[in-house]
């Protein structure tokens, strides 16, 4: 016997590095980066297909189990070896290949019938059967199996080849008649047996993700070449917009565009802010033309304003060179941290005050992380005045500054999350549990307390120091709201004879929740923000009144009560971003505040890119070097589309690590970070000059692969325990955003609905006047990256903007009522979800 491969023409896509040039085109490959700049990616060459002839059936076959060819199944019948050594496969593959029966009786000792309780059922991510690798191997870290199985083809077919290898640092390779078999690569196989061997690897943890199962799922899925001459087509299309991009005239683009001029804020001669004429925003230069910011931040990152590395400054000759790379590269802007040897060079750039790094603070007498400044003390106030003098005097004048950031990722207790809300069934909780009342609890003469999970209300009321005037303020603000401290009480749902009964409850550990104290503290917090922003902002205007103040950076959505607050003292707000959900995630703050929004810094190399599934992926799933560009990609090409987001901001230049652009070890670049950026930066105003258009007056059926975000699709629910044994629990009740894939044909949906670890169906569709009400059923388990378990059921009202889908939804997920906003996108114009 033996296997001959005509035009063994590996698909190229299969080895990590390749498949993420050419499928999502956002790296360089190994040579180019290592010479230095490219100016595009590769063009993708097709995908090519291994060409597998069967085996000539013997007595040698009769030794294995042997099923027949099932589409995107997992074979139920294995033999299997654990542990083995690492070449064990390949000796395997190669000597039942030839039909060498004294090798494969040397080899044979080992392996046994699949028992059947290592073959589970309907596995995350894939619901489909797999082997568990991790109670084959006596849930061993480090072990590697081997698996063999003969599938029986009764037809020419065309396949894409799954490993089906699930889980943290679990490997596998398979090999088809000898033929290595890359997962993700086609094969074309004539009627007769292929005998399937795989070697899986479930290695030792080394990820901050509890490592809680490994999986192996492998299997073929059919496919036709039409559906794979389409896939190359797709690549070539985004392919193009790269090509297409880089030869734009972008100044032109961005000087066409007018503005609304009653949205114009700014000084005329330096940066604003304005919304075009069909109402998108855009930062204008000193010039008068549109300016979208394409920022890198960190150069350096030593000295003030937030550079708190402290790194002497850059020489010149450093910050020329590092300069022409980032223009050569398509960056206009400087953002955060980045020192003032850089602000003088003709290149837009960003500062930041970071008042929390500025004193006195709540508790102790320097900034510890997640500490608080006293905004209410005028010793605050004078040294963020001193800090601003010094920061924003030298930049006056300065026509390349775009503006000031006010902090970096920092909240002010607000509790709450948007949409957040308490079940409160007692006033108060103690996330320790009830306090055995027979035991009591001896409190100091002095109480101390835990001020890890309190509010901002009620840590300042309690803080130790009661001549704090943030102390003072917060006594001022209940007692003017209601009255008296028996007043407060009753408001609260609690007993209050004195401060010193408020301070007590605290120092048993207890956390108040009633709602009249959530409504004090959402008032409070108002009041709080109000206090910080116009401290900083006056600091601000007193010695620079040209600039734009550019908000907060923060780390995600704030509260409402924050935002609201926000949007009266800043011309733009800011938010950072390290999820793939980019879109998503930006368009829910700006849809709860309006204002327009600069991205203060964004990262792809994060588990969100590599690691989180996307709502539909071909069997198996893409590697994560696959995953990670499909969704950089994805991600970039729509917030460049967003009509509130004005720039984006990479993290960062200097340092070590997986993202930096510049390594301070060999004091040279990361060229193929660099151009996977650059390539980004190619089509960052293409698509945002592109997007600057009048809606669309009639919208095509929608067709493809569509990814939907149900903002607040699915509520997860947190026991609070009583303080008291006789209380009952209360419940803080978070909603969060549910990602799930859709497929049309021609404005016809398939009956599927995808997601990551989900499983559901679409149980009804009607239309009316273009839009569309699609109910659909889904259940959830948990995965990698995914703590989703549950059901739900919801009423999807979608109407075809372009090629988005906006509208909104309401249903139940656990059988609690939930509703919100609906958005989505077309991820691409394919419908089969097999590639």
């Amino acid at each position: 016997m033996n296997v001959t491969t005509r035009h063994n023409r590996l698909l190229l896509y299969p080895w990590p590095l390749a498949w993420a040039v050419i499928l999502a085109l956002t790296t360089a490959p190994a040579a180019a980066a290592a010479d230095g700049p490219v100016d595009l990616p590769p063009r993708p060459q097709a995908p090519g297909i291994i060409e597998i002839e069967p085996i000539d059936a013997d007595g040698l076959i009769a030794d294995l189990p042997t099923v027949e060819f099932a589409d995107d199944q997992t074979p139920r019948s294995w033999l299997s070896a654990c542990p083995t050594g690492g070449e064990v496969a390949e000796q395997v593959a190669s000597a039942l290949a030839e039909g060498d029966r004294d090798r494969w009786e040397q080899l044979d000792g080992s392996f046994q019938p699949l028992a059947p309780e290592h073959l589970i059922e309907q596995t995350w991510p894939d619901w489909k059967d797999a082997i568990n690798l991790r109670a084959l191997g006596d849930n061993r870290p480090n072990i590697t199996s081997t698996h063999i199985t003969v599938i029986r083809n009764d037809r020419e077919r065309i396949v894409r080849i799954c490993h089906g290898a699930a889980g943290i640092n679990v490997h596998a390779h398979v090999w088809l008649n000898g033929t290595v078999a890359p997962h993700g690569g086609f094969a074309r196989l004539e009627p007769g047996l292929y005998i399937m061997v795989v070697r899986a690897n479930h290695g030792r943890r080394s990820h901050w993700i509890p490592w809680t199962f490994a999986y192996l799922a492998p299997r073929l899925t059919e496919v036709t070449g039409q559906q794979i001459e389409q896939l190359h087509a797709w690549r070539l299309s985004q392919w193009e917009k790269t090509v297409q991009g880089s030869k734009a005239d972008e100044a032109a683009m961005l000087a066409a565009i007018r503005f609304k001029p009653e949205t114009i804020r700014g000084k005329e001669g330096f940066f604003r802010i304005g919304q075009s004429e069909n109402g998108r925003w855009w930062l204008i230069d000193p010039d008068g033309n549109a300016f979208y910011h394409k920022a890198v931040t960190g150069l350096n990152a030593g000295g003030m304003g937030g550079r708190r590395a402290n790194r002497p400054p850059v020489d010149p000759d450093t910050v020329e060179q590092w300069l022409d790379i980032l223009r050569e590269a398509g960056f206009n802007t400087l953002g955060s941290w980045t020192t003032p040897e850089f602000f003088e060079q003709g290149m837009p750039f960003t500062e930041i005050i970071e008042g929390y790094y500025v004193g006195p603070w709540l508790h102790g007498d320097r900034y510890h992380t997640g500490g608080i400044p006293d905004v209410w003390d005028p010793r605050w106030a004078e040294n963020v005045d001193a800090k601003c003098r010094e920061l924003c005097t030298p930049l006056r004048d300065n026509r390349d500054l775009v503006g000031y950031f006010l902090e970096n990722e920092r909240g002010f207790r607000e509790w709450l999350r948007p949409g957040e809300r308490i079940i409160a069934r007692s006033p108060t909780f103690r996330p320790g549990g009830p306090i055995d009342e027979r035991e009591g609890l001896r409190l100091a003469a002095e109480p101390q307390f835990d001020t890890r999970g309190l509010a901002l209300l009620q840590y300042c009321l309690t803080l130790a120091d009661d001549t704090m005037p943030a102390y003072k303020r917060a006594w001022q603000f209940v007692l003017e709201r209601h009255g008296g401290i028996e007043q407060v009480g009753r408001a609260w749902g609690i007993e209050l004879g004195s401060r010193q009964d408020l301070r007590n409850l605290t120092a048993r550990g207890e956390i108040l929740i009633s709602e009249g104290y959530l409504e004090d503290l959402d008032a409070f917090v108002r009041l709080w923000v109000e206090q910080h922003h116009r401290i900083i902002v006056e600091a601000i205007r007193r010695y620079d009144p040209n600039h734009l103040i550019l908000g907060m950076r923060h780390g995600g959505t704030p509260h409402p009560s924050v935002l609201e607050v926000e949007a009266e003292w800043t011309d733009v707000v800011s938010r950072n971003n390290y999820r793939a959900e980019f879109f998503e995630a930006f368009d829910h703050m700006y849809h709860l505040q309006g204002r327009p929004i600069l991205n203060g810094e964004f990262g792809t190399v994060t588990d969100s890119f590599y690691w989180v599934r996307n709502p539909i992926e071909p069997p198996g799933g893409h590697t994560p070097p696959q995953r990670r560009d499909l969704r950089a990609r994805d991600a970039m090409d729509r917030i460049f589309a967003h009509p509130g987001v004005v720039g984006v901001s990479k993290y960062r230049w200097y340092g070590p690590g997986a993202d930096k652009m510049w390594n301070p070890r060999t004091e040279s670049p990361h060229w193929e970070k660099i151009n996977g950026l650059r390539w980004h930066n190619h089509r960052a105003v293409s698509i945002a000059a592109a997007s600057n258009q009048p809606p669309p007056q009639t919208n095509p059926a929608p067709h493809g692969q569509y990814f939907l975000a149900l903002h607040d699709g699915v509520v997860s629910v947190r026991r609070l325990p009583p303080a008291t044994e006789a209380d009952e629990p209360s419940e803080r009740i978070n909603p969060s955003m549910l990602m799930i894939g859709l497929i049309a044909r021609e404005g016809d949906w398939d009956g599927t609905v995808y997601g990551n670890g989900i499983r559901g169906r679409v149980t009804d569709v009607s239309s009316d006047d273009g839009a569309y009400t699609i109910n659909i059923e889904i259940e959830a388990r948990p995965g990698l990256l995914t703590g989703l378990r549950g059901k739900g059921e919801y009423a999807l009202q979608l109407r075809p903007r372009g090629t988005d889908l906006i509208g909104s939804f309401k249903g139940t997920w656990n059988q609690r009522p939930v509703q919100g906003r609906a958005v989505g996108h077309r991820h691409r114009p394919l419908p089969d979800p097999e590639l």
